[in-house]
């Protein structure tokens, strides 16, 4: 327990001081550790490491012959020298009644690992009761130490601190502070530390600087930085025992005198010239005024910069400035003038203030010289001397005009602007055909280059325009207007600088005719082919809606347009297309065609039946009764839909087919039926023409085993009211063949 006690004794102590030993031939003040924000001791109960307040007698010495408890304290700058005994260290203690207690120093060793550190037991005092915080000092030689205060009993109370008194812990020690220059931190001061431990540090941009020192001993700290001063030069600290955080000086910049003279070109001295200084950096400037002998004089300027004298320039003279280079001491200058040049500069512009560049320009007078005016219109002549006389003019240009101006007694720089006027041109040329022969009454258009019409002309009979007054520095359009037969293409004269001439040779335009097939409710026609013939020729097929279309066609030709003249459902007519001057669309009415429907009716034995009724119906409807021939004939629009039905009255005979059916009708039909006789009802009997029946009494007349051929019933007549002649029969051949006598029932 002892050993990890003291262990952790040891390694607190290490953190707390991180130091190292060192050594001295005198005698210094010896120093108790306390703790680093207090004067509150570094203290421990020797036998069992434990912290204050400290009792009278510990447990760990109740059965010692002495029990009484001893204290560690450490301390600084305690080394007993060879053959010294403990008699040489004293202890005492005061409490808050200020009272003296004599404290024994049993041990006075080193801290193990730590030489320059001593480990001071005490034996308590037995007069001691319960006094609470009491001030403990030692003393080495006649040399008192710091005092430090230790809790007996317990903590609390006890006299103050001495005056002066303040924390000593046990090093590294920090000697720091800042150094400033009016009031703010001054960075790059070579900062020294001599004495017990040397050391150099370089402010940062703060003005801060820091050392740690690890031994207590005397110090000073001296700065230093080229171009400066500093209050105090040094500071000193003798057997510096705790931190020193406020090492603080202020800087002062050296400063010296700059003087000269000014003289002019011919060494006479030259009064009221403003002469002005600069830093290297434009942070400091001074101006002052020559006398009458042409001095001057700048005092207080700091040391350690460039600067640049500068007399300023009068209307006559100009000066050349002087760099001093870095200011280390007093300096004087000498300045001689040079009579001044001036310059006459311009620029050339047009009517709306725009620049014009590439214009020449001539100077005239004192001195001559040619200059070219740039992108932006400007010249300039330079190195005039002044006091002379001098004209400028700029050359007349393909574009502009100029007039000359003149400068008399050049006293300064002079700025000359030109204004150019824009010159006029004339653009003319011919308009001829794609065979090479003038065309006459063409409307020509002169447009600016937004294509904005400005002037029109009308070519005349040999085919030539011309536009006169036409304003230079722009490009225009030149164009013809198209006609129905001709195209011109636009030319762009580019910037107009002189005169021009132009050719324009028309190219003959081009035409589509198109159209539509359609049939007589304006349905389109689908596939028909249409020919094209006359200058051109070509051929095309209606599409889906009808539609056919031939393009690129020469204008000024004839052309026809022609879909065949029939068929299958159709029949439509041509059209031509005579002088094409533009494009024109031809419509067709295709005309449903017609077609026979027709046919025969014959019984089983190929005989033709008479007077069948036969029935058209569908897309139109028809009745027609057969011929002596059994024939019948329907006349009927194309592309319909036709059913063919034969009938007989009293459904005496049966057909086949029964009622065959045409679709979409595209030619003459021909249908062929053959009728079977249906059986004969029994009995055989008749309606009377009041609606009661009848029977019929075929009597010697009509035999009923004899065939007598195909024959229906007719009802001619009824002879009269009391005849027995009820019915006439007709063999169906036109004629009365018997005469059938009719019972009533």
């Amino acid at each position: 327990m002892l050993a990890v006690r003291w262990f952790f004794l040891y390694l607190v102590l290490t953190v707390i001081c991180g130091a190292q030993s060192m050594a001295r031939a005198d005698t210094p003040k010896p120093v108790l550790i306390s703790q680093p924000d207090s004067t509150r001791a570094i203290a421990l109960e020797a036998t069992t490491f434990t912290m204050e307040p400290f009792s009278l007698t510990p447990l760990s010495r109740l059965y010692d012959p002495d029990p009484r408890t001893r204290i560690l304290l450490f301390a600084l700058n305690l080394s007993l020298q060879p053959g010294e005994d403990l008699s040489a260290v004293t202890a005492d203690a005061e409490d808050i009644a200020y009272r003296h207690y004599s404290l024994k120093v049993e041990f006075a060793r080193e801290v193990p690992g730590q030489v320059w550190m001593k480990q001071v037991t005490l034996r308590l005092n037995d007069d001691f009761i319960d006094p609470g915080d009491v001030l403990i000092g030692i003393t080495y030689r006649g040399i008192a130490s710091n005092r430090v205060r230790v809790g007996i009993g317990h903590v609390g109370g006890g006299p103050p601190d001495d005056i002066g008194a303040g924390p000593t812990p046990a090093p590294p020690y920090n000697i720091g502070g800042q150094i400033k220059l009016g009031g703010i931190g001054l960075a790059g001061v070579s900062v020294g530390l001599s004495g017990a431990q040397a050391g150099t540090f370089t402010t940062d941009n703060s003005g801060s600087y820091s050392f740690t020192v690890n031994a207590v001993g005397d110090y000073a700290v001296t700065p230093s930085k080229t171009y400066y001063n500093f209050g105090p030069s040094a500071q000193v600290f003798n057997s510096l025992s705790t931190n020193q955080s406020n090492v603080n000086f202020t800087a002062a910049r050296q400063t010296y005198a700059i003087s000269g003279q000014v003289r002019d070109d011919n060494d006479q001295v030259v009064a009221r010239v403003q002469v002005m200084l600069q830093d290297e950096n434009a942070l400091l400037s001074k101006t002052t005024v020559t006398g009458t002998n042409g001095d001057f004089q700048f005092t207080g300027v700091p040391a350690g910069f460039s600067y640049v004298v500068t007399p300023v320039n009068t209307k006559f003279f100009s000066f050349t400035s002087q760099n001093t280079v870095t200011l280390i001491n007093s300096l004087s200058l000498a300045f001689k003038g040079a009579r001044r040049n001036y310059a006459i500069s311009g620029r050339t512009l047009d009517e709306a203030g725009k620049a014009i560049g590439g214009v020449p320009v001539t100077l005239s007078g004192s001195q001559t010289g040619n200059a070219t005016t740039d992108t932006t219109g400007n010249f300039s002549f330079a190195g005039l001397p002044a006091g002379k006389d001098y004209t400028i003019t700029p050359s007349t240009t393909p574009i502009h005009t100029f007039t000359g101006q003149s400068v008399a007694n050049l006293s300064g720089d002079q700025t000359l602007n030109f204004v150019g006027i824009l010159r006029t041109y004339t653009i003319s040329g011919q308009v001829r055909d794609d065979n090479d022969q003038a065309i006459a009454g063409v409307e020509v258009i002169l447009k600016d280059e937004n294509a904005l019409p400005l002037k029109t002309s009308i070519t005349g009979s040999g085919g030539e325009f011309e536009f006169a007054g036409v304003r230079a520095s722009f490009a225009y359009l030149v164009a013809p207007s198209s006609t129905n037969l001709f195209n011109f293409t636009m030319q762009n004269t580019g910037t107009v600088t002189g005169n021009l001439t132009f050719g324009f040779k028309g190219a003959r335009r081009r035409y589509t005719i198109s159209g539509r097939a359609l049939d007589q409710e304006n349905n389109p026609i689908t596939g028909v082919p249409i020919i094209l013939s006359g200058s051109q020729t070509g051929s095309a097929t209606t599409d889906s809606a009808g539609n056919y279309s031939f393009g690129g066609l020469v204008a000024g030709f004839d052309y026809a347009v022609t879909p065949p003249m029939t068929t299958t459902f159709y029949t439509f007519a041509g059209q031509p297309a005579a002088n094409l001057i533009s494009d024109i669309t031809l419509n067709f009415q295709g005309v449903l065609r017609t077609y026979t429907i027709s046919g025969r009716i014959i019984d089983n034995n190929g005989k033709a039946l008479l007077g069948i009724t036969v029935t058209l119906s569908g897309t139109s409807g028809d009745v027609a009764k057969t011929a002596i021939d059994g024939s019948f004939l329907f006349s009927v629009k194309a592309k319909g839909n036709y059913t063919i039905t034969p009938s007989i009255e009293q459904g005496y005979y049966a057909f086949a087919p029964a009622n065959p059916t045409i679709e979409k009708l595209g030619n003459n039909q021909l249908v062929g039926f053959t009728a079977t006789l249906a059986p004969i009802p029994s009995p055989i009997s008749v309606l009377e023409f009041d609606g009661t029946p009848m029977t019929v009494d075929h009597g010697p007349f009509w035999p009923g085993h004899i065939d007598l051929g195909p024959f229906f019933w007719e009802f001619w007549a009824m002879p009269g009211e009391n005849s027995d002649t009820r019915y006439i029969l007709s063999d169906g051949y036109g004629g009365a063949h018997a005469l059938l006598f009719g019972l009533r029932q």
